[in-house]
């Protein structure tokens, strides 16, 4: 077991080495590379049954799914496995909510009257948005949006600036995982499956360096749920034909 430990850091430390001696554009091919093989060989720390829970998903279009949370808490970290966005209209939309209305598992969005997935200053939800027409990830929360981008605009097709970091769910299934911590104003730190390393379904990869969002300094912060709505859906958009997950799996702890 030593010889292969000492083989694997060794092995580690000549890749470094190799980037220290190449031009611009090998050092952050191979840097990729190097992030890549640190990640491999992390071990996440051991998870209790009671901090942990799974959500088969079964909704149909529209429809909000009741996703179950850990016994020990609130969910803290929450992973989407298998998104992928295909809708012919090109903009279907994968939502999970968060601190919403209880007693609406079954029940489709009454766009009609009115009701939105839009957020509203102070009142403790929050909404991640797995957008195919950005194409991008984008949270909001206390009416303040955050984006999945290089400069934290929308995408150019939502009317900003911004170049998305993380898209490949709109051509083959991918994980989407983000951490909300338990402070009055949330922290929210949103990854991507294959994004500089992160590997949603292995949560010591995943760090601040390799997250699409991190966003702390909502204003109006009341908490996640703290007006009553405690509970946590999933949910397409109103007309999402070809937008599908498979599971999405809750932790009463955050990875961070």
């Amino acid at each position: 077991m030593k010889r292969n430990t000492t083989k694997t850091l060794l092995t580690m430390i000549l890749g470094i080495s190799f980037l220290m001696n190449c031009d611009q554009g090998s050092k952050e091919s191979n840097a990729a590379l190097v992030l890549g093989a640190l990640n491999g060989a992390c071990v996440d720390a051991a998870v209790a049954d009671d901090e942990i829970a799974e959500t088969a998903i079964t909704a149909g279009i529209n429809t909000f799914q009741l996703i179950s949370i850990p016994t020990a808490g609130a969910a803290r970290h929450i992973r989407i496995e298998g998104t992928l966005l295909q809708a012919a209209s090109g903009h279907g939309t994968i939502y999970l909510a968060t601190g919403w209305q209880d007693g609406r598992n079954g029940t489709t969005l009454n766009s009609a009257g009115g009701e939105t997935m839009n957020t509203v200053a102070g009142d403790g939800k929050l909404v991640v948005n797995i957008y195919q027409g950005g194409p991008m990830v984008y949270a909001g929360y206390s009416a303040i949006t955050a984006y999945g981008t290089d400069n934290g605009t929308a995408t150019v097709p939502l009317g900003g600036t911004g170049t998305s970091l993380y898209s490949s769910f709109t051509s083959t299934a991918s994980d989407v995982c983000f951490d909300i911590s338990a402070d009055t104003t949330p922290k929210l730190t949103v990854w991507g499956s294959g994004y500089k390393g992160a590997n949603c379904k292995k949560r010591c990869t995943l760090n601040e360096s390799n997250a699409i969002i991190n966003k702390a300094d909502w204003t109006n912060g009341a908490g996640i749920g703290s007006t009553g709505n405690t509970s946590t859906y999933y949910k397409t958009g109103s007309s999402a034909s070809g937008v599908t997950a498979t599971k999405v799996v809750t932790y009463s702890t955050t990875a961070l």
